[in-house]
């Protein structure tokens, strides 16, 4: 699997470049899009740009198989309102998805597999799947 490392530009609403405590879990977000990966990197990159949005991921996979790197595994991403701490203990991976669902599955276990070997983790209980597209 190829890694492409796009970094964005540091931002207090993107990349704050604070470190993670202690890395615990992976979240996995599920994301209706027709966009590439590299589009919605541009589009959490012009966020900055924004007062009252925060918001990034690690990783972005879409459903072509593309994975880019967005934010360096070592710092924190503004990923979780809810429970701000999850922030600072997670890696987390955005999963695009086409209408139809279509993601890249391939893509998405063996970035899952690296990450949860690199980390020490175990892949039932440190990992998280969210489904935004039932959110209401």
């Amino acid at each position: 699997m190829k890694i492409l490392r796009y970094y964005l530009s540091k931002s207090e609403t993107t990349r704050r470049s604070e470190k993670l405590e202690k890395l615990e879990k992976i979240v996995i977000y599920r994301v209706k899009s027709n966009k590439t990966a590299l589009d919605y990197r541009l589009y959490i990159e012009n966020l900055k740009r924004q007062e009252d949005i925060y918001f990034s991921v690690h990783y972005i996979i879409d459903k072509d198989g593309n994975v880019l790197n967005i934010i360096p595994e070592k710092e924190v991403s503004i990923h979780d309102e809810e429970s701000v701490h999850i922030n600072y203990i997670t890696i987390s991976i955005l999963v695009l998805e086409d209408e139809s669902g279509n993601i890249c599955n391939s893509a998405t276990k063996e970035l899952l597999e690296d990450l949860v070997k690199k980390y020490n983790l175990n892949i039932d209980k440190d990992v998280i799947i969210k489904d935004t597209n039932n959110k209401k």
